[in-house]
């Protein structure tokens, strides 16, 4: 009996051998977390999740369910093969599964499978180049906590050692976000045109109200679309009806953003810069934890524009990203096109344009995102802090 069906089944386990710890898997609790690394048990009777040299201890009434990579890579392979030959859908069904599950391997093996079965598929060659994508952001150095700006940042080890700058003093930040309202405009906007397999609801019965209003076919025909299609097709031809369409799922564009956000906010909206009271006009959520936080974050982002010279240069520019603030302000002065504004120690958060972080924020602006700035039409004025006896930092 595996210890996954024994999870299961909720049975004893003092007959477990010690043969089946100290193996990878993935352990689920009750309340849905995820933990995925090498799988140990502690003589207290708790489980030990290795996650990047972290030891996650878990209460055992607190797990769900246990699998090990070999028993899922097993199951895995016996029902990609088990798949008809031609079945491209279901095995590209598989991959997003597997990527989703951070099962970067699996999901590979699944997308290459599907391009077997239909070599013409766009779906399956752009899948498995964002899956590349996400493994090497995976595999990139994590950033170190971004202190307030010293000279001895630790992004920085080779930089002079120069006394400590104190934080400045000054007031609160006023943390407000995007209502659920602005933040599905975003979702429906930065959705991409080829992301089908998304998760969305409809509203005040709005396909029907479409489809009769479309004359382009029936209901029952329309709701058998992809549901990524179904959104653009309603979102494209009644505008009107948008706000009935609610997306539920993350686009593309804002996943790689959320796994990104924790590089960008430990480089610059710490509490002592663009995260606290001295970040001025340009200020950003921290933690950015949750849906609220971190589309505000990215929508701040999107927005933020500034005047250098005779030119307005953009936080985010989409038409030319090597060009946006977001990766010029994170480069060493002497490097950068467009330079930090002077700050007292802040020497850019990365070395060079071949920091790992850099290019992973790079590819996103170039890759990920919609190519046009969206008009969202939201109507929303950022959060700003407002020092008591100093300018704001940099930005």
């Amino acid at each position: 009996m595996t210890f996954r069906r024994w999870l299961t089944g909720g049975l004893a386990v003092c007959a477990m051998t010690a043969s089946l710890w100290a193996r990878p898997g993935t352990v689920t609790t009750r309340s849905g977390a995820t933990y995925q690394g090498e799988i140990t048990e502690a003589e207290d009777g708790k489980l030990i999740v290795k996650v990047r040299g972290i030891d996650m201890r878990i209460e055992r009434r607190d797990v769900a369910s246990v699998v090990f990579v070999d028993d899922e890579q097993a199951d895995f392979q016996k029902k990609l093969v088990a798949l008809p030959p031609r079945d491209a859908k279901s095995r590209l069904d598989m991959a997003r599964s597997a990527f989703d599950k951070k099962q970067y391997d699996l999901s590979r093996q699944a997308a290459e499978a599907a391009l077997v079965a239909d070599p013409n598929s766009k779906e399956a060659t752009d899948f498995l180049v964002m899956i590349r994508k996400q493994q090497e952001i995976e595999r990139a150095p994590k950033p170190a906590d971004h202190k307030p700006p010293t000279g001895n940042d630790p992004l920085l080890p080779d930089q002079p050692a120069t006394p400590n700058t104190p934080a400045a003093p000054g007031g609160p930040v006023d943390r407000k976000t995007l209502s659920a309202d602005d933040i599905n405009v975003i979702k429906q906007f930065e959705l991409g045109a080829d992301e089908n397999n998304i998760r969305a609801t409809f509203n005040n019965d709005v396909r029907r109200r479409f489809t009769n209003k479309d004359g382009g076919g029936s209901l029952q025909d329309f709701m058998a679309e992809p549901v990524g299609r179904q959104v653009r097709l309603i979102l494209t031809r009644a505008p009107e009806m948008r706000n009935d369409v609610r997306i539920v799922s993350d686009p593309a564009s804002i996943q790689q953003f959320k796994k990104l956000q924790p590089s960008i906010l430990g480089g610059c909206a710490s509490s002592g810069c663009h995260g606290g009271a001295n970040g001025g006009k340009f200020v950003l959520l921290t933690p950015g934890d949750g849906d609220a936080a971190a589309y505000t974050n990215f929508y701040i982002l999107t927005q933020y524009a500034k005047q250098i010279e005779k030119s307005k240069e953009f936080m985010i520019d989409r038409t030319a990203p090597a060009k946006s603030l977001l990766l010029q302000y994170a480069l060493p002065t002497d490097v950068a096109d467009f330079p930090h504004p002077a700050v007292p120690g802040y020497k850019g958060m990365f070395r060079n344009a071949n920091d790992p972080r850099f290019k992973a924020i790079s590819e996103w602006l170039s890759g990920s995102l919609q190519p046009v700035s969206p008009d969202y039409g939201i109507k929303f004025t950022p959060p700003t802090a407002t020092p008591a006896t100093t300018a704001p930092a940099g930005k």
